[in-house]
Parts: C-alpha cells; structure tokens; sequence
C-alpha cells in the first residue's frame, strides 16, 4: 500500500486517495474545493511529469523530489 501527500507552499497539505503505483506509473486522486483531480505520473529517480485531469480539461504536472 502507497500513500502520497501533496504539498503546496508552506502550510497547504493534502493526502491523496486511490494511489497505484506499477512500473514507475503513479496515479491517484485527490480533493480540491469539492472537485476530484486525476494525477496520473511517471516517475524518474528525482522527479515526476504526468498531468492532472479536472473538470476544465487536462493539464501537464512536473514534480521534484524534496531534499
């Protein structure tokens, strides 16, 4: 079982729901002001590119790896 947490700024966290991870693939949803986003990524050693799917379309997501 994987779980991810999402940190935006300083003091913005958020846990994700229906992770799966499976050959360097990650997806998950999480929660933002009542709507469900899809985070679909592949994942490299330092970082992550996929996108994010919402209700106004799809678009690109790059992730690093914190220090």
């Amino acid at each position: 079982e994987f779980t991810v947490q999402i940190e935006l700024g300083e003091y913005y966290k958020m846990k994700a729901s229906n992770v799966s991870y499976e050959k360097n693939e990650l997806s998950f949803q999480v929660d933002i002001e009542g709507e469900t986003i899809d985070i679909k990524t592949t994942v490299g050693k330092e970082s992550m590119e996929g996108s994010a799917s919402y209700s106004e379309g799809t678009i690109p997501i790059t992730a690093k790896r914190k220090k």
